[in-house]
């Protein structure tokens, strides 16, 4: 994680929001969620094949898989990038430019691809970009 901050955020001069490092004290989970929805405007999501499903496959975990949808709900497809680990069985709905996948234990294989799309996206004169990861 710390990794992609640091690309999004010192190469790229974007504030980030990190849930994993951010201090939540006090905060429920949907509180906080509700504060990235406010403070960002791009969210990076990744999705590993952590759990296992009845059927064997591995799945990303329910509660990353949910804050896509709520990610692409508020602020459009085309502003929610999945990085994806290779044998996660299900991946959410999403353009396939916005989806980027990585073998598992290397996700630094999305950063240059990462970087293109933030560019393209994020680097715009006409709006602040805030990114949650």
């Amino acid at each position: 994680m710390a990794s992609r901050s640091r690309l999004c955020g010192e190469y790229f001069g974007l504030p980030v929001f990190a849930f994993e490092s951010d201090s939540w004290a006090g905060l429920q989970v949907t509180e906080a969620l509700s504060e990235y929805l406010e403070r960002c405007s791009f969210a990076i999501c990744v999705l590993t094949a952590e759990d296992q499903g009845y059927d064997g496959d591995r799945h990303a975990r329910q509660n990353v898989i949910h804050e896509v949808g709520l990610f692409q709900g508020r602020y459009g497809f085309d502003r929610v990038v999945l990085l994806v680990e290779d044998g996660c069985a299900f991946t959410p709905d999403a353009p396939q430019q916005c989806i980027l996948n990585f073998p598992h234990g290397n996700i630094d294989h999305t950063f240059y691809q990462l970087g293109e799309m933030i560019r393209r996206e994020c680097l715009r004169d006409d709006e602040q970009v805030r990114m949650r990861i």
